[in-house]
């Protein structure tokens, strides 16, 4: 009876360390699931807070770079006339066609004074403030965006500063409202408190969360654009009632609730990831579609959308997957000019080259058999996507203006040809190559022979009738490379690069003899004096020996050539 006595206590005894060990481990598992749990959650929660704000900063930073890129507010600030119902209105548009409400702008000068806020009427003369962070955006030539609190809360604010071309004319911020963004984790089951203070508050011990009246409470910092701590974020969520149930099979009951619920997640994750997609990309697209330049969307290698005004210039096609069918990029339709933004440069396409040079560029651009210049500029929209935004100014009109300026002041208004304030660009640009890259050059400075006895034998109209008769008969028997200009009255000059004193001489004495031969309107002839530029040699030193020339040519019978 001992013996079994015994053996019964024995098996007691070894059940009940069994137990002990056993419930022990079970404990001990329920305590690492649970506080992996605790952490998940926690981590859900402050991915769930970040991913609502960079969305938030995402939507800002499209509706800044858009009104940024808005010539008209350009031209007002420019003008110093800001039309303050244009504003109004286009922020109406912006709350009902995109998923952000509670929109201000706020608009800089280059002096960083403020000639407009959508929420006040103070007027430029009344504020003086300087604002440090739109002076380092503008300094920077970057846009900025940046986080503050107050007593209202939280602002979120994207700052872009504002060139026309490389000359810096002011700023643009968009802010908006954090609060009612945060407010929709509500739909996850987590509550938000935001407490605006400058200084952090106590960390809790494990870093990352706290539990406290069955809750589970997060910490966020938000920060500015120094580092410095404007507000804290606390996220607060209810335990999970599942989480105290007893421990009997526990751990296999709690593997396939796991399964089973991270399956289920996966599926509403990917079910509302899907719509959520579709919705942002549809008020993304109501965003650039407001915007009267073209705003392409791209990686850095094919287009992904176009925004409505892209159609207003490529007319032939319906939509952008008609266009992608017969062109790969917008680039196709590029001029290959050295002036000119092209399709390849140093060995990047044009995306990579303005991404890597932080910089707009301009772009003369062919469709239809029609010609447009844009300022284009490439902003990043997307790091996680590599996701860029090229928006298209069109600047037709200014730069067919300006090149018709160009060419009034570069040319002689009578005969037609190049003139003397062109002669002095060219003669210094063409010495520079000779000197650079070691080829001969030429200068020829040629006369009319007797060509005051015309003016005074027919006229004056006459005499201009022969300036430009034989202007036409010169140019016509020069070669592409040849620049030739008149640099006052009767008296021409003729820049001959690639070409030596011989090579020059010949050229001179061969227009020499058909001016002589021509014989329309009146019979001239003319003396030309040649020399060659030495490397180095002063301009005016240059331009005196070749006259030199043509005064021994006219002092030894005119109608000939003299070579110096």
């Amino acid at each position: 009876m001992k013996s079994v006595k015994y053996y019964i206590f024995g098996l007691v005894a070894l059940f009940v360390l069994a137990g002990s060990f056993y419930f022990e481990f079970l404990t001990n598992e329920h305590a690492k699931i649970k506080n992996t749990n605790y952490e998940a959650e926690a981590l859900f929660m402050r991915k769930k807070l970040i991913s609502l704000i960079a969305e938030k900063q995402k939507t800002i930073t499209t509706i800044a770079l858009s009104i940024a890129n808005d010539k008209k507010m350009h031209d007002d600030i420019l003008n110093a006339n800001i039309d303050k119902h244009y504003y109004e209105d286009l922020i109406l548009k912006f709350d009902r066609n995109a998923l952000c409400r509670n929109i201000w702008i706020e608009i800089f000068d280059k002096e960083l004074k403020t000639p407009y806020k959508s929420w006040s009427n103070v007027s430029i003369k009344d504020d003086g403030r300087f604002r440090q962070d739109v002076d380092i955006a503008v300094k920077l030539r970057a846009p900025l965006f940046s986080v503050t609190g107050d007593l209202n809360g939280l602002l979120i604010r994207e700052i872009v500063p504002l060139f026309n071309e490389a000359q810096n004319i002011g700023a643009i911020e968009v802010i908006s409202n954090l609060n009612s963004t945060i407010k929709e984790l509500k739909n996850f089951d987590i509550d938000t408190k935001i407490v605006i203070k400058k200084d952090k508050l106590k960390k809790y011990p494990n870093e990352l969360y706290e539990i406290k009246d069955d809750k589970i409470i997060v910490l966020y910092e938000i920060t500015d654009i120094d580092n410095v701590v404007v507000a804290n974020i606390l996220l607060s969520k209810n335990i999970n009632s599942k989480l105290k149930e007893s421990l009997d099979f526990f751990i296999f009951k709690w593997s396939a609730l796991s399964v089973f619920g991270i399956l289920i997640l996966t599926m509403v994750i990917i079910y509302m990831g899907y719509h959520r997609s579709k919705k942002q990309k549809k008020y993304y697209k109501n965003i650039i579609d407001l915007s009267s330049n073209i705003v392409v969307i791209v990686d850095k290698n094919r287009m992904i959308d176009v925004n409505r005004a892209f159609f207003k210039y490529f007319y032939g096609y319906r939509d952008i997957e008609e266009f992608k069918q017969k062109h790969s990029s917008i680039s196709d339709f590029f001029t290959d000019e050295n002036d000119y933004l092209r399709a390849n440069i140093d060995g990047l396409n044009w995306i990579e080259y303005l991404v890597k040079n932080n910089k707009s560029a301009k772009v003369k651009l062919i469709y239809d058999e029609k010609i447009y210049y844009f300022v284009v500029c490439v902003s990043l929209i997307s790091e996680e996507d590599s996701h860029y935004s090229a928006v298209f100014s069109d600047v037709t009109k200014d730069e067919l203006h300006n090149k018709e300026l160009e060419e009034t002041t570069i040319t002689d208004p009578l005969t037609k040809i190049r003139n003397r304030y062109f002669y002095n660009i060219q003669i210094k640009k063409e010495s520079a190559e000779a000197n650079r890259y070691f080829y001969p050059l030429s200068l020829v400075i040629l006369d009319m022979d007797f060509f005051k006895k015309i003016n005074d034998t027919y006229g004056h109209d006459v005499g201009d009738s022969v300036l430009i008769e034989y202007s036409k008969l010169i140019g016509a028997n020069l070669r592409e490379s040849d620049i030739f200009c008149r640099i006052g009255g009767e008296e021409f000059a003729l820049i001959l690069p690639h070409t030596d004193r011989a090579g020059a001489y010949k050229i001179a004495d061969s227009l020499r003899i058909k001016v002589e031969a021509h014989k329309k309107i009146a019979s001239i002839t003319m003396s030309f004096g040649v020399v060659e530029y030495k490397k180095g040699e002063d301009l005016e030193f240059t331009f005196k020996r070749a006259d030199e020339a043509l005064y021994e040519a006219k002092h030894n019978g005119r109608n000939r050539v003299v070579v110096r």
